[in-house]
């Protein structure tokens, strides 16, 4: 693959995601980044409002499965996210793969 078919490939991957993440985050109860972000602190996840505003933006895409775990998380639990479908991807879109069974049952166990 040419330098420029690389960079193409990553544009389209990046703006996949920020469009899956703005879609379900606007679907979700937080009306703004910055009440996103408080809700990821009360999780124990350091995630400042200028970095999801990077994410939906498109001009970056998280690189750790952890904290895109806990973001899924919060979304599921304000009715962003509804499955197990939506979560894959997102996840997938960040080149994250697909939820294990373990990271199933964290998100989606009702408790």
């Amino acid at each position: 693959m040419r330098s420029r078919d690389r960079l193409d490939s990553h544009k389209k991957s990046h703006q996949a995601f920020a469009n899956l993440f703005s879609w379900y985050r606007t679907q979700s109860s937080f009306k703004s980044l910055e009440k996103m972000s408080d809700a990821l602190a009360e999780l124990n996840v350091s995630l400042d409002s200028s970095t999801l505003s990077h994410w939906q933006c498109g001009t970056r895409i998280p690189k750790d499965r952890r904290t895109l775990i806990y973001v899924i998380k919060i979304l599921i639990t304000s009715d962003g996210l509804k499955n197990v479908a939506e979560a894959n991807a997102l996840l997938e879109a960040a080149s994250q793969g697909y939820l294990t069974p373990a990271e199933r049952k964290f998100l989606f166990l009702k408790r």
